[in-house]
């Protein structure tokens, strides 16, 4: 072999190596599923639809962060609660047959959403099981139940890194549905969110001064906007939201299918889209 193909073989050996090293955290670090994995069965959780255990819930979540994080397993069943806080690298896993039911007291809610994450790391929504808010099925298309005046969103996450939301049903929010505030690096992938058609402000997924957003695989349908890009003032300051990609993703919605503004504080740029379909 030739000096030349020898240096040729090295870099090869290196970009392969490098791209492999690139997989692996892509893989393993936002909302890694390794770790323990603790049932919040084990925590007193019932999960019979009856009584609000949002305090027995909270209990799991936080033992989990003082363990260094862990997936937090939801078998089948009913489980009704208002606010949770997600902590650092701490995984909810709603298994087939598992809903997370808003409460329909606004007491039940010290932060606006039933999901709530502030400054915390490598943290995750898993599927298949579901997340609800007003009743199932309707009355009529537009007829829905608000848990709580003080909610903004189902999901809300601010200043957060490494999120990962994946393969989870989420049903009848009465407001926007999943909504990340300032965020870096996430991934929403195989979420499926069905809320009224006619019911406004009802949006999938809000988009607020985040970088690097993947969205693959979305089905929304409802009201509101599919998915809104927005940039707001955040403390002073207008973070960009930036470098976004979105594709293979169907929406179906009584308002529009992707908004861009009007809330432009910020830059909205480097934004991709590719096979979206609007129905």
């Amino acid at each position: 072999m030739t000096r030349f193909a020898e240096q040729c073989h090295c870099r090869l050996k290196h970009v392969l190596l490098s791209l492999w090293m690139l997989f692996v955290l892509a893989v393993c670090l936002p909302g890694a599923d390794a770790g323990a994995i603790r049932n919040v069965r084990d925590f007193g959780v019932l999960g019979d639809g009856a009584a609000v255990e949002t305090a027995k819930i909270q209990g799991a979540i936080d033992a989990c962060a003082v363990e260094g994080g862990c997936t937090l397993l939801f078998p089948a069943g009913r489980y009704v609660s208002g606010t949770l806080f997600l902590r650092d690298s701490v995984t909810l896993h709603l298994t087939p047959g598992a809903i997370l039911v808003a409460s329909g007291n606004a007491n039940d809610y010290p932060a606006p959403a039933l999901i709530y994450g502030k400054g915390v790391d490598t943290i995750a929504i898993t599927g298949p099981g579901e997340v609800q808010a007003g009743p199932v099925p309707a009355p009529d298309e537009t007829s829905i139940r608000n848990p709580g005046s003080r909610l903004v969103s189902l999901v809300l996450l601010e200043n957060c890194t490494n999120v990962r939301i994946r393969d989870v049903r989420f049903r009848r929010s009465p407001v926007y549905t999943i909504s990340l505030r300032v965020v870096e690096s996430a991934w929403v992938e195989n979420v499926s969110i069905e809320n009224a058609m006619m019911a406004p402000g009802t949006s999938g997924l809000v988009i607020d001064s985040s970088s690097r957003v993947t969205v693959r695989g979305l089905q929304f349908r409802g009201g509101g906007e599919g998915i809104i890009l927005q940039s707001n003032r955040v403390e002073g300051v207008s973070p960009a939201t930036e470098h976004i990609a979105i594709s293979d993703s169907t929406i179906e919605s009584g308002a529009m299918a992707l908004r861009v503004g009007t809330r432009t504080h910020g830059d909205i740029r480097n934004v991709v889209v590719n096979n979206l379909v609007v129905t």
